[in-house]
C-alpha cells in the first residue's frame, strides 16, 4: 500500500530487518538483489558487474539501508527521497485508451438491489479481521416489503457484486456480516479474480449511488452515506490503477478508511477486505455475479440455507 511504501519501504525494509536481526549485510543484500534475479532468470539484473543494467542505490549506512541516490539504466532518478524533477512521465491519453471506461454497468438500478426473501434461514458471508479467508453462518434475514433488507443493528449489510464489464449485467447479492457499519455504502471495483463491483451497504439506495459513481470514475473506491459521497478515490486504468501521485493517493485511501469508520465500519482495511469477497477460490463464502460460492463444496449455492 501507498502508506507502507512512503512510511517503511518495499524491499529495503526486508533488507533493514535482515540485518537487525544478525543477518551479514552483504548477503542480505545478495537475497534481496542478485538471488532473486537468479531464480526468476532476469539476465542482467542484480549485481554491479560488467554488462549488467546499472540500476543502482547509493546507501550511505546499511544499517539504516536509505537510499541517498537512485541509478536506473545508469541515469540519477532520485536523491534524497524525492525523484529529480521533470522524470515523472506524463500520461499518454492514446496509450492509456484501451484500458479507459471499463465499468459498464448497462441498465443497473436501484432494483438491481433488491434481494428477494426465499423463506427461512438463509445463508451469510462472515468477513474476518486481518484475513482474506471468511467464514459461513446461517440467519433468519431482516424483511421488508417481501425482500431482504440489511439489518445494522444485528452487523448484517447486504452485499452485491455487479458485473462491470459489459458482458450480462449479473447482480450477485446476498449477506455479509463483521463490517459493522450502521449506515451508507462502500464499493470498489477491485473484485479478485474477476474485478467486478463489489458493494456493501446499510440500503440498497447507497449501494446504487456507490456502482453509479464508480461507472463516472471509471472505477475505484468510494464511500457513500445519504445519497453524498464522503471520499473517493478513481482508478481509472482498468478500473484498477490511479495515474495520481503516491502521496494523492495514500491521502484518499486514508480518506476512504476515515469515511469508513464514519459509517461505523470495525474491520480493519475494509476496502481490502471487501475486494476479496468475491474471490471464489479462498474458503469459505464468497459471492460473485453469478450467486453465493461455497469454495469447499466447489460450487454456487442459493441464498436460502436449506
Amino acid at each position: 500500500l501507498p502508506h507502507d511504501l512512503l512510511t517503511e519501504g518495499a524491499v529495503e525494509l526486508l533488507v533493514r530487518r535482515a540485518v537487525a536481526a544478525g543477518v551479514n549485510p552483504a548477503y542480505a543484500v545478495r537475497c534481496a538483489s542478485l538471488n532473486v534475479a537468479l531464480h526468476y532468470r532476469l539476465p542482467r539484473r542484480g549485481a554491479v558487474a560488467a554488462g549488467y543494467i546499472a540500476d543502482i542505490c547509493i546507501v550511505p549506512d546499511l544499517a539504516e539501508f536509505a537510499p541517498s541516490q537512485v541509478y536506473k539504466e545508469g541515469r540519477l532518478v532520485a536523491e534524497d527521497g524525492a525523484v529529480l524533477p521533470g522524470l515523472i512521465p506524463t500520461a499518454d491519453p492514446a496509450a492509456a485508451a484501451p484500458v479507459l471506461d471499463t465499468v459498464r454497468l448497462g441498465n443497473l438500478t436501484r432494483d438491481s438491489f433488491r434481494l428477494a426473501a426465499p423463506g427461512g434461514a438463509v445463508r451469510c458471508i462472515v468477513a474476518l479481521p486481518n484475513s482474506i479467508v471468511t467464514a459461513q453462518t446461517t440467519v433468519e434475514p431482516k424483511l421488508a416489503g417481501g425482500a431482504v433488507v440489511a439489518d445494522p443493528a444485528r452487523d448484517l449489510l447486504k452485499l452485491a457484486c455487479t458485473e462491470r464489464h459489459g458482458r450480462n449485467g449479473n447482480v450477485g447479492l446476498g449477506l455479509v456480516r463483521g463490517f459493522g457499519m450502521q449506515a451508507g455504502a462502500l464499493a470498489t471495483s477491485v473484485g479478485h479474480d474477476h474485478h467486478n463491483l463489489m458493494v456493501v451497504g446499510a440500503n440498497d439506495t447507497d449501494m446504487f449511488a456507490a456502482a453509479t459513481r464508480l461507472a463516472e470514475l471509471g472505477g475505484g473506491f468510494v464511500a457513500v452515506k445519504d445519497g453524498r459521497f464522503l471520499a473517493e478515490l478513481a482508478l481509472p486504468l482498468g478500473g484498477l490503477m490511479t495515474d495520481c501521485s503516491l502521496a494523492a493517493t495514500r491521502d484518499a485511501l486514508n480518506a476512504l478508511d476515515e469515511a469508513a469508520r464514519e459509517l461505523g465500519c470495525q474491520l480493519p482495511s475494509p476496502y481490502m477486505a471487501l475486494s476479496f469477497l468475491g474471490l471464489a477460490v479462498v474458503p469459505e463464502l464468497r459471492l460473485t455475479d453469478m450467486g453465493l460460492v461455497d469454495v469447499p463444496l466447489g460450487r454456487v449455492v442459493p441464498f436460502a440455507a436449506d
